[in-house]
């Protein structure tokens, strides 16, 4: 793990090899997700674990989950970040997204889903946010009936 700065947004890193179940990393309290998402991480090729400082409560961190659309060779990504030979470009297809479940309205049938959040985690970047809606927001339908899920959610897993 380490950390990031691009787009104008520091984070803590997480690479795949990293494990995500330390109670505190680098003076961070996190809470980190379900242990049935360290198995999804560990076979992950289009999403990676960050950590943001929490303005509000600088000793605690918020978990968020990257995640690219673009097909990028995530683990070349993770060489690259290790080595601190990693550019803004690197990191430009990736959305900050949040992992829960998503109900379907019509059906009642629970995904587990990466959303994109309803508030700003781009706190720093102004704009950053509403760019990366514009490039990630898609209303997905449920794989079981076809009704939009009503969240921005950018993976079903």
């Amino acid at each position: 793990m380490k950390w990031v700065e691009a787009e104008g947004t520091h984070y803590l890193y997480f690479t795949r090899a990293d494990g995500v179940s330390v109670p505190t990393v680098l003076g961070l309290n996190i809470a980190l997700a379900p242990p049935s998402v360290e198995t999804l991480l560990a076979a992950s090729a289009d999403f990676r674990l960050v950590l943001v400082r929490n303005v509000l409560e600088p000793e605690e961190g918020l978990v968020y989950y990257l995640h690219w659309d673009n097909g990028q060779d995530l683990d070349e990504l993770d060489r690259k970040v290790e080595r601190d030979t990693y550019t803004d470009g690197d990191l430009a297809h990736a959305a900050k997204t949040e992992y829960g479940p998503t109900t379907c309205q019509k059906c009642g049938q629970v995904w587990r889903t990466l959303v994109l959040p309803l508030g700003d985690p781009y706190i720093d970047a102004p704009g950053l946010y509403e760019r990366k809606i514009r490039e990630h927001a898609i209303i997905r339908t449920c794989p079981n009936c076809g009704e939009p899920l009503r969240q921005l959610v950018v993976k079903i897993f």
